[in-house]
C-alpha cells in the first residue's frame, strides 16, 4: 500500500479511508464490503499480531462518517425527527445527532477479508456492495473435477 507505513493501524486507516467513500452504497445504506489483500499484505499483518477477526473489527471502527456529511439537511431531511431517519439502520445508530458516527456495515462480520492475487508488494482493493438493497455475500463449495485440476 503505497504511502501507507507498516504500523496495523495506519494500514487499516487507509483502507477505511476506501471504505468510508461518500460515494459507495455502503456508506449510505450498509450492507456486505468485499476487502481483498494480498499474500505480502496478509503476511504483515499476521506479523504484527492482527487475525481476521481483527482487521474486520478494526476497519469496522475506522470506516465511519458523520451523519451530516451523510444526510445534509435539505428538503428530504429537514431536521433530524425520527420520521426523516433511515429505517435501514440498526436502532442503535443515534440519527438524531448530526455527530453520530455511522459504520459503513451492521457488523464487522459483514466485511469479508480474503487473501488473493499476486506475491509482491502488499496492497488492498476494496469491493463495495449494494448497501441493504441486496447482493449480500454467499459462499458455496466450488466442485473440480480431476479434468478440470491444474
Amino acid at each position: 500500500m503505497w504511502g501507507a507505513n507498516d504500523a496495523p493501524h495506519d494500514r487499516l486507516e487507509w483502507c477505511a479511508d476506501v471504505m468510508r467513500s461518500k460515494g459507495s452504497n455502503n456508506t449510505h445504506t450498509m450492507g456486505d464490503v468485499v476487502v481483498c489483500v494480498n499474500p505480502s499484505e496478509a503476511r504483515g499483518l499476521a506479523a504484527n499480531g492482527l487475525s481476521r477477526a481483527d482487521v474486520q473489527q478494526g476497519l469496522f471502527e475506522l470506516a465511519r462518517r458523520r451523519i451530516d456529511d451523510l444526510r445534509p439537511t435539505g428538503p428530504m431531511r429537514p431536521n433530524n425527527d425520527v420520521p426523516h431517519h433511515y429505517t435501514w439502520w440498526p436502532d442503535w445508530v443515534d440519527q438524531t445527532r448530526d455527530d453520530t458516527m455511522v459504520p459503513c456495515v451492521e457488523r464487522p462480520d459483514d466485511i469479508h477479508v480474503v487473501v488473493c492475487g499476486a506475491d509482491s508488494i502488499p496492497w488492498w482493493a476494496v469491493c463495495p456492495g449494494w448497501g441493504h438493497l441486496g447482493g449480500f455475500a454467499e459462499t458455496r463449495a466450488v466442485e473440480i473435477t480431476p479434468e478440470e485440476a491444474p
